[in-house]
């Protein structure tokens, strides 16, 4: 029970960020919007392009992945586990990649060796918290999809997939007294 509790938990934390993040990235969308092109660098516009794109993408893939966690908690299918493991992991690369896009933009921010005035101003601070909610994503995904392996192993499984050891000497537990050990049953005999 605790497995699937952790599997639910892992996904209501990818539904909330994932929410902020597409947010934000659809935010970013329509100031690029209003963006005069003439006026400013290429760069910069690169730059919040390539963020935004990032930003809906890591938001997208957090958000399925929370709602396929969800139903994972809820069915305790051996397959919607396993393919909230996946997601847990395409989660986790999407976090990566934000993390690197977000790191070198702050170092561009922030690059010139004054990063206590950085991050006075509103824009180094935000790219600070888009930077530790990727890296606490990050980690998220990797604790949901540790979640998701465990249930899949223990939990999630039927008592014919769970492999058995036959030892000679181990005995049936029945109510029937003269009930013969597996060993016996093994050997073909008919009872």
């Amino acid at each position: 029970m605790a497995v699937i509790c952790g599997i639910v938990t892992a996904a209501i934390f990818q539904l909330l960020i994932g929410l902020a993040s597409t947010g934000y990235g659809a935010y970013i969308v329509f100031l690029l919007a209003g963006v005069d092109l003439e006026s400013n660098q290429e760069l910069a516009v690169v730059a919040y392009s390539t963020l935004w794109m990032s930003l809906i993408a890591f938001g997208v893939t957090t958000l399925s992945a929370g709602i396929i966690g969800c139903i994972a908690g809820c069915q305790r299918g051996q397959c919607v586990v396993l393919t909230y493991m996946a997601s847990c992991i395409l989660c986790c690369l999407s976090s990566f990649e934000v993390i690197v896009i977000g790191a070198l933009y702050v170092v561009n921010l922030c690059g010139n060796g004054n990063f206590k005035e950085c991050t006075k101003e509103v824009s180094g601070i935000f790219w600070i918290v888009v930077l530790a909610c990727a890296l606490f994503m990050f980690l998220i995904s990797l604790i949901g999809s540790g979640f998701a392996c465990r249930a899949r192993c223990y939990c999630c499984t039927s008592p014919g997939d769970v492999p058995i050891d036959h030892d000679p000497n181990l005995m049936v537990l029945t109510t029937n007294p003269s009930a013969p050990t597996l060993g016996e049953i093994n050997s073909g005999h008919k009872y």
